[in-house]
């Protein structure tokens, strides 16, 4: 029996050896974000909080850090220090910004340069991934405005807010949405489940091969099992066709069909919600207009001729969106700004993209960009907090 036991205890450690030494070669060979994150169904999907957790796809290597709260931020008292001025950034993974480190963050750089200039100002960080107007709302009413800001600027990403307004467009059992009843009113729809958090998929989350067998999984039969037995998340059916273009794309369609006019209709309406209760609260509400990479670059013709896509000029308009989301921030009476012309400037002077070339998301130098641009109109909006506090 000991004999027995002594075997198996051999087995066992050799396959945990063998588990150890393929995870050690995977993460040489194979970058990847171990990441975790955590499940609100009032407010959706955030970073598990205060962890520590490396983020590396090849371009960069970081480690991310999150807060109490579940955000890429530092520690932040809920009730503002006196003689302090509070500035609340809003939006998706651009703002959220874990690929990079948690100081090369626009959020970050804007506080900083503040501080260095003697002012007593705070910029929190309350982006997450996959986020939408929708989800910027609801951080907003059940937690943002318990940390009394003096100024919230919601960052909008003109690649995918407007499909993360619809669930039809962003199928998520884990993301909460607003929708228009028959009545043409906006109503609140939380996630469809409190979908408790696994501790299995907790474990397993950190494990490089793991998450690559789960990724090789995806969206084949295989991969239907693993939200029951609490190894994924359930993210409802897929938001990108694979064999044509990406669903974000069809925003610039001349032409939309109803989904994606609801779609629009959905998202200034939250933005208009937003500035209502904002100004309930007398808080100025400033709205920052994120251009695509493909916008800035000029490469919306190569994009399509990669997916073997012909342009033409009677089917889409990719001037389409940006200008359309200006116009109904100025209808709605929405402060904006607009990031489009200053990464423009910069890019034809530098030739340097804003943007890593495998995740698309900024690299040190868009966000470096992003905090010039923005400080000005915070100090701007801050003049009177900043005047009763000197």
């Amino acid at each position: 029996m000991k004999r027995l036991i002594l075997h198996f205890g051999l087995i066992a450690f050799g396959l945990c050896l063998a588990l150890v030494l393929c995870e050690v070669v995977l993460r040489a060979i194979y970058p990847t974000c171990t990441v975790l994150r955590t499940f609100r169904y009032d407010r959706g999907v955030f970073l598990s909080p205060l962890q520590e957790a490396a983020c590396s796809n090849g371009e960069f290597d970081v480690v991310v850090r999150s807060n109490s709260l579940g955000f890429h931020d530092h520690e932040h008292g809920r009730e503002k220090p006196s003689e302090t001025c509070r500035v609340l950034f809003l939006g998706d993974s651009l703002i959220e910004a874990v690929q990079v480190d948690r100081t090369d963050s626009v959020t970050a750089l804007v506080e900083d340069s503040l501080r260095n200039e003697s002012k007593n100002v705070e910029v929190l960080n309350f982006a997450s991934s996959g986020a939408g107007p929708s989800q910027y709302l609801r951080v907003l009413e059940t937690l943002g405005l318990s940390y009394h800001p003096d100024l919230v600027v919601l960052w909008l990403y003109l690649g995918n807010d407007i499909r993360n307004s619809h669930r039809e467009l962003q199928p998520s059992n884990t993301m909460p949405f607003h929708t228009l009843d028959s009545e043409g009113n906006l109503v609140f729809v939380p996630a469809p489940a409190k979908v408790p958090a696994s501790p299995l998929r907790k474990f397993f989350g950190g494990i490089t091969f793991f998450r690559l067998f789960r990724e090789a999984l995806r969206e084949t039969p295989l991969q239907k099992p693993l939200p029951w037995l609490g190894l994924a998340a359930n993210e409802g059916k897929a938001s990108r066709n694979r064999k044509g273009i990406p669903v974000d794309w069809n925003t610039y369609r001349k032409n939309h069909d109803g989904v994606w006019e609801e779609a629009y209709e959905v998202a200034f309406r939250v933005l208009a919600k937003t500035k209502e209760i904002l100004d309930a609260h007398h808080i100025p509400f400033v709205v920052a207009v994120i251009p695509t990479n493909l916008d800035i670059e000029d490469r919306w013709k190569e994009a399509l001729s990669y997916y073997h896509v012909t342009y033409i000029p009677e089917e889409w308009d990719f001037k389409g969106p940006r200008r359309r989301v200006l116009t109904r921030l100025k209808e709605l009476g929405i402060d904006s700004v607009d990031l489009l012309p200053f990464f423009q400037e910069d890019f034809q002077k530098n030739g340097i993209s804003h943007s890593w070339k495998k995740d698309a998301h900024w690299n040190e130098r868009g966000h470096s960009l992003a905090a010039k641009v923005i400080e000005p109109r915070v100090l701007e909006e801050l003049q009177s907090c900043l005047a009763n506090d000197s």
